[in-house]
């Protein structure tokens, strides 16, 4: 299958807003409500330009899961290497952060209903442990 044809280069710092956007659409609003328009909207951007950075929703979604699982993995780290002597009072300073907790809520419920999402926090968790 011939990969699509590009118009243009793709910029990380408008990949990194999209993502953006969906994490607060997400938050606000529950998984549901990500559509094209919607994270268009929040990100102030057109639907089109999020469709050109992820053509599928699953793409959408499962890069947004992967970057939140990367951003926690290596917070993760970081909060158990500045309290090495303290790696219980670490993981409950980890897990007290509110829009981490509803991610991941969403994030689980999203995985409930999609196969690829699923699959990316199967891989998350495995990491994790």
């Amino acid at each position: 299958m011939p990969v699509p044809r590009r118009v243009g280069t793709e910029r990380p710092e408008t990949r990194r807003h999209i993502l953006d956007a969906v994490e607060r659409l997400m938050v606000d609003a529950g998984h549901a409500a990500v559509t094209y328009r919607a994270v268009a909207s929040q990100a102030d951007v057109t639907p089109s330009l999020v469709q050109y950075y992820f053509p599928t929703l699953d793409d959408l979604l499962v890069s947004t899961v992967r970057r939140r699982s990367e951003q926690s993995l290596q917070r993760l780290a970081e909060v158990l290497d500045a309290r090495p002597d303290q790696p219980l009072r670490a993981l409950w300073e980890f897990s007290t952060d509110e829009t981490n907790a509803a991610l991941t809520i969403e994030f689980s419920a999203l995985g409930n209903h999609r196969a690829s999402v699923r699959a990316e926090i199967v891989d998350h968790t495995t990491r994790l442990r």
